[in-house]
């Protein structure tokens, strides 16, 4: 087959489409793009309950069992705006209305962060 392939107005020599999720390391994932021609890699995402065992909530309550703060959980789809700033970016986590991070955290970083800010007052998860 020696048509190009165009896609949204991108030509493409391959037609390979690489996976990330079985490569290891980022480095085994270069050398098979490399290595196969590949132009296309597909990157999988995945939405966590924020409600599971070892999700954001759980690292947040632990901080606050040591450093307590006020903690105040937005639904983003009760909120055009903020489903339309968040929809692909939960959960955000912001420290006295400033975004601190994104999608994860661990409790380390979120003691720094409120130290930093502390003299803050309030976490909002979104």
């Amino acid at each position: 087959m020696d048509e190009t392939l165009v896609i949204a107005g991108r030509e493409f020599r391959s037609r390979l489409v690489l996976g990330t999720g079985g490569f290891k390391s980022h480095d085994m994932l270069a050398r098979a793009l490399a290595a196969s021609g590949a132009e296309m890699c597909t990157v999988a995402l995945r939405r966590l309950d924020p409600d599971a065992h070892g999700s954001i909530l759980d690292v947040l309550e632990e901080v606050r069992r040591d450093q307590p703060f006020e903690l105040e959980v937005r639904d983003i789809a009760s909120d055009p705006d903020w489903f339309a700033a968040y929809r692909h970016d939960i959960p955000v986590l912001t420290i006295d209305g400033v975004e601190a991070f994104r999608h994860r955290v661990t409790a380390a970083a979120l003691r720094a962060a409120l130290l930093t800010a502390r003299r803050g007052s309030g976490a909002v998860l979104v």
